[in-house]
């Protein structure tokens, strides 16, 4: 059985950095994370600053990252927040220590539509608080009181009160930054299949703007580039059904 993911999610809570690293370590070294995860946190991360915050939404949204700071030695500045788990008394006090700010609120209610306000309020604390860099993953809640305050940069989304050329921010990742080698092949078992294939469907919609920007320039070598790098990722994710997938393939022929 594997008892890493219980074990990292107990020490996120504690804030016992030094033995977290030492098991995300073992976890990488073991070599049964998914390799595909692994590349597309690297593509999340890659682009953002080293003091940044960034908010995940689930396991594999959040493991992943750990991973390659723990495990990898990668971006170590990054903040990674799992914005569920700040629920949680101890792990929501231990981020905030961690940030150098006071505890925020305690959550007050039981119903999805009050926590989900909440998390709204923990999350908009943290970044006024901080004045770090914040930044939302394709897969994080989007949450309604601010999100014409979120512009998208590729895979993530940063908060910002002014507006400013963020597609330009996209071209200079996906130009310069991703690496998008393993959505073509690779060559290692997948071992966390569907949340693999489900996170790569993330580079459709969150590159559709830059796919049009490009038809729109003439661009014709960068257009297809990215248009091929849409098709192979639709032809490759069998676990989806077909009108799910049949409805991204219209999207990017329009």
């Amino acid at each position: 059985v594997n008892a890493y993911p219980d074990y990292v999610a107990c020490l996120m809570k504690t804030g016992d950095r030094e033995l977290l690293d030492d098991i995300l370590k073992r976890w990488y070294d073991s070599g049964t994370y998914s390799a595909s995860l692994l590349n597309y946190a690297y593509n999340e991360m890659i682009g953002l600053p080293d003091d940044a915050i960034i908010f995940t939404n689930g396991d594999a949204d959040t493991y992943s990252k750990l991973i390659l700071q723990g495990g990898k030695g990668l971006f170590a500045g990054v903040k990674v927040v799992c914005a569920p788990m700040l629920w949680s008394e101890h792990y929501r006090e231990t981020v905030c220590r961690e940030l150098g700010i006071t505890a925020c609120e305690t959550p007050s209610g039981a119903t999805e539509e009050e926590y989900d306000a909440w998390q709204e309020r923990a999350e908009l604390y943290i970044i006024s608080q901080t004045g770090r860099p914040a930044y939302f993953g394709a897969g994080a809640k989007r949450q309604p009181s601010f999100a014409d305050k979120l512009y998208s940069e590729g895979l993530v989304s940063r908060y910002s009160e002014r507006r400013y050329d963020n597609l330009a921010a996209k071209r200079r990742n996906y130009e310069s930054r991703y690496l998008t080698d393993y959505l073509y092949e690779t060559f290692v078992p997948e071992t966390y299949e569907a949340s693999a294939y489900k996170l790569n469907l993330n580079y459709i919609p969150c590159l559709k703007s830059l796919l049009d920007w490009y038809k729109e320039e003439g661009d014709k070598d960068r257009y297809r580039e990215l248009h091929s790098m849409m098709t192979t990722i639709l032809r490759r994710t069998e676990n989806v059904p077909w009108e799910k997938r049949q409805s991204y393939y219209d999207e990017i022929n329009r």
